[in-house]
This record gives C-alpha cells, structure tokens and sequence, in this order.
C-alpha cells in the first residue's frame, strides 16, 4: 500500500512537471545577498515541502517584527540530524538569510548561530557531540542496521519502514561558490529530479504493480487497463 502511494506521488510528479516545479525555483528570493537578524526564536515547522523557523527582532525603537526562514523538507533535514528540540522557543539567534523580494518578514534561511558557539548551516549535517551539543559530519550519515528481508512472505517488496529521497549535500550559498553557480543548480535541480523519478517508475517492480496500475487508472492517468 505504502509502495502504491509513493509510486502514485512519483507518477503524478512525472505527468504532472509543472506542480513539482512550482516550490523549487527560489524566485522569490534575491540569493545574491545576505540579511541578519538579531533575533529570538518563537516556533519551527517540520514540514513539507519546506520547513519553517519563527522568530522575533526587536527594532531599536523597541517595536518587535515577526520574521520567517524557508528552511529545506522535513525528510531531508531529518537525515541531516536537524530536529525540533534544536530550536527551543525564546533561544537568542543570529540568523544569517538571503531576503524575500517582496516580503521583508520572510527570508531563505543561511545560517543559525546560537549564544553559545553552535552554528548550523543550511545543507549542514550534523549529530549529537560527545560532550553535549552538535558537530557537524562530512560524507553520508550512517544509517542504522536493521535485519529487514528484501520481501514479504508474500513475495511482494517488503516496504516497511521510513523512506527518504537520497540527499546531495551542498554548499552553503555565501560561501566560495559563486551564486550564479547556485542560481544554476536551483534551476536545473527539478529538471534531474524528474528524470531520476523517471528511471524509478521504470523498474518492473513498480511498473508492473497492478495495484499502481489500479490507483493509477482510478485517478485516470490511463485508459482503463493499458498502462
């Protein structure tokens, strides 16, 4: 069921490009600079298809604004050791972003540094530090081991268990490489997604599972019966 799902996400993105192109452009957002904030956290959202950070600046007339980060998927920021109870509410930050074109209380999150030293960049990974704390991790993280067989006494694919796109971990966007290299790779990162997803769904066992078939014909993507 969980394969079926997934693989009617994956077939919807295929035929329909323009929904999944429409959260990856970073149009929105002037990458070319950096803005900071002295500021005081006051909420996060782990969600899809892009997290959130919450915080408050106090202006120097006392007046307080309302700000908020793009942050990366919740999948993705998982693997990457990001968790909520990194940003606890009230914590005093130094948020480093890339401004909104429009909207000045939203922002294209760079970089979190914490009162105590802690910085965590946007396509850092990181992990719990022996004496407390985070470190970053350069190369993949490992994933835990786990004795699950390959299918199900069934025969079908066993699935269980969580399920995440592979990562390509990069640079922070104010560091050494250039922003028209950045601005290159946001455009042309949903044109190779859809052509990885196009490899996906042309495996056998997703291709040939009539339950994708089924959902599929249902949702009339195909002529009843002929995939």
């Amino acid at each position: 069921m969980l394969r079926a799902i997934g693989s009617f996400v994956v077939f919807s993105l295929v035929l329909r490009p323009q929904l999944a192109l429409g959260h990856h452009g970073g149009a929105e957002y002037d990458l070319g600079k950096t803005v900071e904030f002295k500021a005081k956290l006051t909420k996060v959202d782990l969600i899809n298809p892009h997290a959130w950070l919450y915080f408050d600046v106090t202006e120097k007339d006392g007046k307080v604004s309302h700000h908020r980060c793009e942050m990366r998927s919740v999948h993705v920021l998982r693997r990457s050791g990001w968790t909520k109870e990194l940003f606890p509410v009230n914590q005093q930050v130094t948020i480093e972003a890339s401004p909104n074109k429009t909207d000045p209380a939203s922002c294209y999150l760079q970089t979190i540094l914490a009162a105590d030293g802690t910085r965590m960049d946007r396509y850092g990974q990181y992990i719990k530090a022996p004496n407390g704390g985070i470190q970053e991790v350069r190369g993949p993280i490992a994933a835990p081991k786990n004795n699950r067989p390959a299918r199900r006494p069934t025969g079908e694919p066993n699935i269980a268990g969580e399920w995440a796109p592979v990562q390509q971990v990069m640079v922070d966007p104010r560091g050494s490489v250039p922003t028209f290299m950045v601005n290159l790779v946001q455009r042309s990162w949903p044109y190779k997604t859809l052509t990885a997803l196009r490899k996906q769904v042309a495996k056998p066992d997703l291709k040939d599972d009539p339950r994708v078939v089924e959902r599929l014909t249902r949702e009339g993507f195909f002529a009843s019966g002929s995939p």
